[in-house]
């Protein structure tokens, strides 16, 4: 079975800034995050996927800020040192040919979710999606893992069953009781953690919580979900991944996964002087063309 990495390019972005100490080029311009990002970038390709893709936020309002006016308003503002160094991280990525996609109105997430689910349709694939974002794991189903590079654990339907006790497909239910202050999704106040995980478990869906709220004993909890029913439901189209109309007929056959490491050598070791990645790109070019070190014993 051939198998797709799709990245979640906004996070790497966020967590190659933070990781990494300041790094200045030969011009004195800070690059930490433009050497971390491809550094993790990298990593990810050594695995051999036969499609690869980097789904980025775009610098606009959304779809969502459109439907809620405080959509992720308490998020820090980018720092002016990252703004800086994405433009040239967008042209490294297209100078090396990486499959990258953005769009004004949508989210990484959406694009993530919209190319996933048409490789798994079109495509016999496995499909890895690699971020820290916990919303993303409504994706999870058989042919679709998530690999956190934060906790560098592979996640999966069945293991997150284990852990959460509910559906990975649930998450939106139970995100939508508790709120999401990442991205400042409103909760039903006085509905805390063991509560929503007691109604997802029992019910499965807000959907089916609220067809049946006569089968909740907590007078309290019911008047609590009455009187918050239209946030509640809300909360949930804002959290539930959007299908990207443009990307309905994106011609998949472009995320081939085409690494070059000469091209990568010329572009960040011999142009840019990110010798330290060259170890790396040496291991993972002998990943790619199967060559062995030869022992001369």
């Amino acid at each position: 079975m051939k198998k797709a990495e799709i990245l979640d390019g906004s996070g790497f972005l966020y967590r190659a800034f933070f990781a990494f100490p300041p790094l200045t080029n030969k011009n004195g311009e800070n690059v930490n995050a433009v050497y971390g990002f491809f550094r993790l970038i990298l990593k990810n390709i050594q695995t051999k996927p036969d499609f690869f893709l980097i789904a980025r936020d775009a610098p606009t309002k959304t779809i969502r800020h459109e439907q809620y006016e405080d959509y992720k308003a308490t998020r820090t503002k980018m720092p002016d040192d990252l703004k800086v160094q994405i433009k040239k991280i967008q042209e490294l990525v297209n100078k090396l040919g990486i499959p990258n996609l953005t769009n004004p109105w949508y989210e990484a997430d959406d694009i993530i979710a919209t190319i996933a689910h048409g490789i798994v349709k079109e495509w016999d694939c496995e499909v890895f999606v690699v971020s820290c974002d916990k919303d993303l794991k409504q994706l999870l189903k058989p042919q679709i893992t998530f690999k956190d590079p934060m906790k560098d654990e592979i996640v999966t339907e069945q293991s997150f069953f284990r852990e959460n006790g509910y559906q990975a497909k649930n998450i939106v239910d139970y995100l939508s009781l508790v709120g999401d202050a990442s991205d400042n999704i409103v909760w039903v106040p006085w509905i805390g953690k063991k509560t929503a995980l007691d109604l997802i478990q029992k019910f499965g869906s807000v959907e089916a919580i609220y067809e049946d709220l006569d089968a909740i004993s907590s007078s309290s909890v019911k008047e609590k979900l009455i009187a918050w029913k239209e946030s509640c439901f809300h909360s949930k189209e804002l959290i539930k991944w959007m299908e990207v109309p443009e990307l309905a007929s994106f011609d998949r056959a472009q995320l081939v996964n085409s690494f070059d490491p000469a091209l990568w050598k010329k572009i960040l070791i011999d142009e840019e002087w990110f010798t330290s990645l060259q170890k790396s790109l040496d291991e993972t070019k002998k990943l790619y063309t199967g060559l062995q070190q030869v022992s001369l014993f």
